[in-house]
């Protein structure tokens, strides 16, 4: 099974250093427009929201671009963007049904998450568990309550297969 980006907004602390540290991946600089994921803060009720790009088997981006500049990685765990091909019509920001591809206003040029080509540096920053990267059912996002969660529940199942 693929790996993909797995999010549980409830244990977001709303810190941002997934967006921060994507964006000095990316561009060597920290700005939240640079960022290829988003987290929009909600101060009264405590649950953030992270936007992100699910990679989808039938990826509305990839499939609505006039020119063929989204396409799937050599991997397959991925799509990104030829930017020889990309006219910057902004049809991918458009389509998207997550709202996940996004302008990067200081290289003028729409911008989507690639999964830092296999190792999202957001999932490696994010230290509430919000963020993380895997493959396998059990990983799910409507079953992952959270890292620390999840982790506990791997650990009993070792312990008793031994």
């Amino acid at each position: 099974m693929k790996k993909k980006l797995i999010v549980d907004n409830t244990v977001c602390c709303g810190c941002l250093s997934c967006m921060t540290n994507c964006s000095q991946y990316h561009d060597s600089h920290a700005s939240p427009e640079s960022a290829r994921i988003k987290v929009n803060l909600e101060p009264f009720s405590g649950v953030h929201t992270i936007i992100y790009c699910q990679q989808c088997d039938e990826a509305e981006c990839h499939q609505n671009c006039p020119q063929g500049a989204i396409s799937l990685s050599e991997t397959g765990n991925y799509y990104e963007v030829d930017y020889q091909l990309c006219v910057d019509c902004h049809t991918c920001i458009e389509v998207c049904p997550y709202g996940a591809m996004f302008y990067n206003p200081f290289r003028e040029r729409v911008m989507k998450c690639d999964l830092c080509h296999g190792d999202p540096i957001c999932a490696q920053s994010c230290f509430s568990g919000a963020l993380w990267y895997g493959a396998g059912d059990e990983e799910q996002p409507d079953k992952l309550v959270s890292r620390y969660f999840f982790l506990e529940k791997k650990k009993k199942k070792a312990n008793a297969h031994d």
